[in-house]
């Protein structure tokens, strides 16, 4: 299989992912092309002279934090890495942002959101409209991308192909439950440390758009319990720890079918200030989704599959 979908064709590429400060986000290039693209203070935005205003088509979202972004849709060019284009592709502009105060973030990394989710968690109104990469994956030498995210360094996404060079060891598949419009897998079990570990599954989405790795609060506290000064700091729901020369900050290991994947002690801490850190692992918001985001996708070679069968996920170790 991965010889198979290995071969670089014309429609196979990558682009960069460039990660921002902790790893919070990572950041790729986009464009759109018939227009040139004004910036407001140090961003970038999107000119509605560069396409088709999609007539009485509205969109609407709410994030994790509560803030309602919405706006108009228009059709335009888009285009990822060097040559992935689709020229009729659903672009919708932020046009209504509450509170208004989100909005004016000058210190905000990032213009806009390339979603990388399933079609039908699409928010456009009437009709909802499919994402670029539904919109390309036909012509792609194989319908995937893979994430190759690094740890305080760019990583890459690559589109229609699996490199082998990005990992190690064998490639293990495993089946996706869409039913969210996630990428939602089972996972088998966990360990912290190779010492405390536990065989009960539960369910997962691999979310490039997620900065941590949030799980269920049982979780979360047997893996506290073995860092030395640890706590939950109730007004905010998150669990710090003492940032010290002498802190063991253990691995966090996660089954996943035949491949255990490793999430080293240092990918555990989001941010730290002169005296704690804040941890990357942390309670879900809500009890029926948990995610494993950047922090746990930086130790691995992700493989998104839209199969024919259905869609699944590859994951090994990176090289």
């Amino acid at each position: 299989m991965v010889n198979s979908l290995a071969t670089r064709s014309d429609w196979t590429d990558s682009a960069i992912a460039a990660p921002f400060k902790h790893d919070i986000v990572y950041l790729t290039p986009i464009k759109t092309y018939t227009a040139e693209t004004p910036y407001v203070e140090s961003h970038a935005t999107y000119n509605p002279a560069s396409g088709r205003l999609m007539k009485d088509y509205y969109w609407k979202s709410i994030n994790g934090r509560g803030v309602v972004f919405q706006g108009r849709v228009y059709r335009d060019t888009v285009c990822i890495g060097q040559h992935l284009t689709y020229h009729d592709q659903a672009v919708q502009v932020v046009d209504v942002v509450e509170p208004i105060t989100q909005a004016l973030n000058p210190n905000r990394p990032y213009d806009g959101i390339f979603g990388l989710a399933f079609s039908t968690l699409n928010t456009i109104y009437p009709i909802k409209q499919q994402t670029f990469f539904d919109n390309i994956k036909s012509r792609l030498n194989a319908p995937l991308f893979a994430a190759y995210l690094k740890h305080e360094a760019p990583g890459m996404f690559d589109f229609g192909w699996i490199d082998p060079k990005k990992f190690k060891g064998p490639l293990v598949w495993t089946n996706v439950d869409a039913s969210r419009g996630l990428w939602n897998i089972s996972v088998d079990g966990y360990s912290i440390d190779g010492d405390s570990s536990s065989s009960i599954p539960f369910y997962a989405a691999i979310d490039t758009g997620t900065s941590l790795i949030l799980l269920p609060e049982s979780i979360i506290q047997a893996y506290y319990k073995k860092i030395t000064g640890s706590y939950k700091y109730y007004a905010t729901g998150g669990y710090y720890f003492p940032c010290t020369m002498t802190t063991i900050i253990p691995d966090f290991r996660v089954n996943i079918g035949e491949h255990t994947a490793v999430v080293p002690g240092e990918f555990m801490v989001y941010y730290r200030n002169t005296t704690h850190c804040y941890g990357s692992l942390q309670p879900s918001p809500r009890p029926d989704v948990n995610y494993l985001g950047a922090a746990f996708i930086k130790s691995q070679y992700i493989i998104f599959h839209h199969h024919p069968a259905g869609p699944r996920i590859g994951i090994a170790t990176q090289a």
